[in-house]
């Protein structure tokens, strides 16, 4: 009674051993993109809208500025009044 040879083992081996690197890559890419990357995003977007909204208060601000210096240089502040 002869035994069968092993076959196949070599080509088994190396493709379980691929799908387990990019199951393993994938699993460890996904996790660091929802633990460390989207909080560096989220922290990074309310820093610039928070800067947004200080900038656009600050122009409206040097806007009513800029205005009511010119309308007393030229003497038209008591015509709005």
């Amino acid at each position: 009674m002869a035994l069968a040879p092993i076959t196949g083992t070599l080509k088994r081996k190396i493709i379980t051993d691929i799908t387990i690197g990019f199951a393993a890559g994938f699993g460890l890419a996904y996790l660091y993109w929802e633990v460390e990357h989207k909080p560096i995003i989220a922290k990074r977007d309310a820093y610039y809208a928070q800067l947004r909204k200080q900038k656009e208060i600050e122009e409206v601000l040097k806007a009513t500025f800029r205005r009511s210096n010119m309308l007393s240089y030229f003497g038209l502040i008591s015509l709005l009044e």
